[in-house]
């Protein structure tokens, strides 16, 4: 007899809101942080007050982790593993190009084919995110036992291996 493991639709609706908190935290720092961010980003910046302000910066971070992989996805596999539309996709990549933060490569064996690629200065940017959301991660953590700790990421990895297969 298999076990059922379809959580009530309570619980469901509770972790839908934990998770929303969660990374609400976690994606909006607080003003003293920002502005912690904005002096660790200054010298990427080289003066441009808009660089900093490439999208919002959990998009930024989602797009750069993608393409700090050492891969070079197409538009469509951009979008889709960013779950966008293809146009979004397209769009977002012009901004980091226009931002020096990424570059269009054409596909090698076919030419109609573009490929996105992060610059130097955006694997630096991405690099500065990762420290800051590791921080923040950390703190986060920090509320809880390191047993507790072990687990919540080993659940977390759990879900995300799941989390694409409907």
């Amino acid at each position: 007899m298999e076990k059922d493991t379809k959580p009530p639709a309570e619980l469901a609706a509770r972790f839908v809101e934990s998770l929303v908190m969660l990374l609400y935290g976690l994606g909006n720092p607080s003003d003293e942080e920002k502005e912690a961010l904005g002096e660790i980003l200054q010298p990427l910046t080289d003066g441009d007050q808009h660089a900093c302000k490439m999208t919002d910066p959990v998009l930024f971070f989602r797009i750069s982790h993608i393409l700090s992989r050492g891969r070079t996805p197409t538009m469509s596999q951009l979008s889709s593993e960013l779950m966008i539309p293809h146009a979004t996709a397209t769009r977002l990549a012009e901004r980091l190009v226009r931002q020096g933060l990424a570059e269009r490569l054409a596909d090698p064996d076919d030419r109609r084919i573009v490929r996105v690629a992060l610059t130097d200065r955006g694997r630096e940017f991405h690099e500065v995110m990762k420290r800051f959301a590791v921080r923040r991660v950390k703190k986060v953590l920090g509320s809880l036992s390191r047993e507790e700790q072990e687990k919540f990421v080993e659940l977390l990895d759990m879900l995300a291996a799941n989390a694409g297969r409907g």
